[in-house]
Formats: C-alpha cells, sequence, structure tokens
C-alpha cells in the first residue's frame, strides 16, 4: 500500500495537508475507510514516514507507460503476461 497514491498526496506533504487529504479520500470514495485511516496513521508517525519515502522514492509509473506503448505490437501470451504485470505494485505490500 502506498499511503501516498491512497492520499494523493506528494512527499513533501505537511502533517494539515495529509489531514486535508485524508478528509477529501473519505469523500471520495476511491479507497477503503481503513486504507485511509492507515496510509494517515503511517504518514503521521515520523519514523514510518521516513521508512515509506525511502520505499517508495522509486517511481515505475514512466516503465510502465512506456511497456503499455509497446503493447500494441506484442501478441498472445507475451501481450498477456504483460497485462498482467501491469497490474502489480511490488510496494504495496510493504511498510
Amino acid at each position: 500500500m502506498n499511503p501516498y497514491r491512497i492520499l494523493n498526496i506528494s512527499p513533501q506533504a505537511t502533517s494539515r495537508e495529509i489531514v486535508q487529504a485524508s478528509a477529501r479520500a473519505l469523500r471520495e470514495d476511491k479507497h477503503s475507510a481503513r486504507d485511509i485511516a492507515e496510509a494517515r496513521k503511517q504518514l503521521m508517525n515520523p519514523a514510518t514516514r521516513r521508512l515509506l519515502d525511502f520505499i517508495h522514492t522509486v517511481d515505475l509509473e514512466p516503465l510502465l507507460n512506456e511497456v503499455r506503448k509497446g503493447l500494441g505490437e506484442l501478441e498472445g501470451v507475451e501481450k498477456e503476461a504483460i497485462t498482467r504485470f501491469e497490474g502489480w505494485d511490488i510496494f504495496d505490500n510493504q511498510v
């Protein structure tokens, strides 16, 4: 679970911005209340936040965008395997 994605904030967000983003996320109802509460709790704890800042500094989205562009050239099993990979977020299960 990437708390920055759940709350739609940057790693530079202040405590006040985290609280505001939590309320906004609850109103938008894109994630469960439990996930939003957990994201807020993690980011409000200074030690946990430093760890999360380290873990979530890698942004794989540009790489995945390039892979998506090339999907049109692939067929069959290769395309299916890459499509399944796109849904993975290798950092979501880390604390």
